[in-house]
């Protein structure tokens, strides 16, 4: 989305971070994730070499719902860094408000709306042999206190068997468009 985003606009697009918060799936073999302070570091780092390189503006486009802390991390750094102004954009908001996908759907992890994108963007990485649906949908307020696995049984939510790729392409491009339009305003 991101690289898409960058191409409409003329404009860089540095490499996706391969950590963020996701400490409310350890547990989960192979998962690594940072600290809250460490990621506003990071980004911190970024904004500070972006602007002494010249840039006047840096978005932070968000795919994980585990980052409540960019928000705060925004605010500090357009105090701090006045001649960079730094967005953020969760991805997957106006893919949430389109309709797309069920009122019901919960947005969260490996749901309709997430293995729909994967079916579009990288078919080979998504095992369908291993998909079935949640039963019961975990409550997304439980993921700041206990990780994932300490209630629920799943480490997904929704219905990903419903996933298409036609659903993640225009999935893909609602992001795309109202991406390119935020920051664009």
């Amino acid at each position: 989305v991101a690289r898409r985003v960058a191409q409409k606009l003329k404009a860089y697009c540095l490499p996706a971070l391969p950590f963020s918060i996701s400490h409310m799936h350890r547990g989960s073999r192979g998962t690594v994730w940072l600290r809250n302070s460490t990621l506003a570091a990071v980004v911190r780092d970024i904004a500070a070499s972006l602007q002494h390189d010249g840039f006047s503006q840096l978005v932070l486009l968000n795919g994980h719902g585990g980052n409540f802390i960019l928000v705060p991390i925004v605010q500090d750094l357009n105090l701090e860094f006045p001649k960079l102004l730094t967005m953020p954009l969760d991805a997957w908001i106006p893919v949430v408000t389109s309709g797309m996908f069920p009122q019901n759907a919960s947005f969260l992890h490996a749901d309709e709306f997430e293995t729909s994108c994967l079916l579009y963007l990288h078919k080979e990485t998504v095992r369908k042999n291993r998909i079935q649906d949640q039963t019961k949908e975990p409550d997304r307020e439980m993921l700041r206190y206990l990780p994932f696995s300490k209630f629920s049984r799943l480490t997904h939510t929704g219905k990903p068997t419903r996933a298409t790729a036609e659903k993640g392409e225009r999935a893909v491009d609602c992001m795309v468009t109202h991406a390119v339009q935020s920051i664009q305003a």
